[in-house]
């Protein structure tokens, strides 16, 4: 960021498949990437705590902050910049699965059809939509799902993504051993 003279850590939000807990990218077609320990080069380069994640898993951070840790129901993130993937959060953590793919929008079904299974099978009742969904889609979820569903929408773009993602860099710097050392 250009207001940040000394960040505490940087977060970097990548699409594709992703080790979290190694902080490997193991698999980004968009970038052409496979098996890059980005986190490995950055902070040799940087000297600084990084952290990788999907792109899209940065915005629950960011709705946790938003809504000030009152809100705990589970929610369903969904962003026209990642049509294949949708970030979940029950009791404000974010669910990860195999390869960081936990979300993870089949291309060759309905993503309506997707979003709705995710809803029914998780409990959950809130989308939050980044990036205004279509009238059309919006009453498709609604159509298909058995659950009465809540959807929000959230005027925004890579502002936001950077904002979320630079949220969880903190948030981990913070129950890292760098913030121990100190």
């Amino acid at each position: 960021s250009k207001n940040c003279n000394r960040p505490l850590a940087i977060g970097i939000g990548i699409n594709g498949e992703i080790d979290y807990k190694n902080q490997i990218v193991l698999k980004s077609e968009e970038l052409l990437w496979e098996n890059v320990n980005l986190k490995e080069l950055v902070e040799r380069w940087y000297y600084i705590p990084t952290y990788i994640d999907s792109s899209i898993n940065g915005l629950v951070d960011l709705e946790s902050i938003k809504h000030r840790n009152k809100d705990t129901d589970p929610i369903l993130i969904y962003s026209y910049a990642f049509p294949n993937k949708v970030a979940i959060s029950i009791d404000q953590n974010t669910l990860r699965g195999n390869r960081n793919e936990c979300g993870k929008i089949d291309d060759n079904r309905n993503p309506c059809t997707c979003i709705s299974q995710i809803c029914e099978l998780l409990g959950i009742q809130k989308i939050i939509a980044y990036h205004q969904i279509d009238s059309q889609e919006l009453k498709e979820i609604k159509r298909i799902s058995k659950l009465k569903i809540e959807i929000s929408f959230c005027v925004g773009g890579r502002e936001e993504l950077a904002r979320g993602m630079a949220i969880q860099a903190e948030k981990l710097w913070f129950n890292s051993i760098y913030f121990v050392l100190l």
